[in-house]
């Protein structure tokens, strides 16, 4: 019964945030997103693709403010934890948004790592020593973009 009762007490605070991560940035979006992409190549991860969702909608005749999707990653991190639960490849690679809200402030959001090892079931045992690392990992890469690392 206790072990139940901890389980939902690691689980209720993602289930409330729907598992997303966010740090209000002190920069502006480009700034967010040029410093992301900065520390990304620094530390050797690859960037596969940066989304601009306002200039796309720009392009469809609807303005809304600043906000792009860095899709990023290591191949070899993502193959071992897909090999523990392949469900996880809908949500890999990782995922940042960058977006200025209504209110002027920027964001920088990711899904956390606790919420997809329990959205696609990953075993506690597999790739633990991985599963560890990955959440502080993605947590020092959105602190230091929005300029909020010590």
């Amino acid at each position: 019964m206790r072990r139940w009762w901890i389980i939902g007490m690691m689980v209720l605070p993602l289930a409330a945030k729907n598992g997303i991560v966010d740090y209000v940035s002190r920069y502006d979006t480009d700034e967010t997103g040029r410093r992301l992409v900065k520390i990304l190549r620094d530390r050797g991860i690859r960037l596969f693709s940066v989304i601009d969702h306002a200039d796309e909608a720009k392009s469809a005749g609807i303005e809304m403010p600043p906000m792009k999707l860095f899709i990023f990653g290591d191949p070899k991190t993502d193959a071992r934890l897909i090999g523990c639960a392949p469900t996880i490849g809908l949500d890999l690679p990782m995922k940042m948004l960058v977006f200025t809200d209504k209110k002027g402030k920027t964001h920088i959001e990711y899904n956390g790592p606790l919420y997809l090892y329990w959205r696609h079931r990953v075993p506690v045992r597999c790739e633990r020593k991985l599963q560890k690392t990955l959440g502080p990992m993605l947590d020092d890469l959105a602190k230091e973009a929005a300029g909020i690392a010590p």
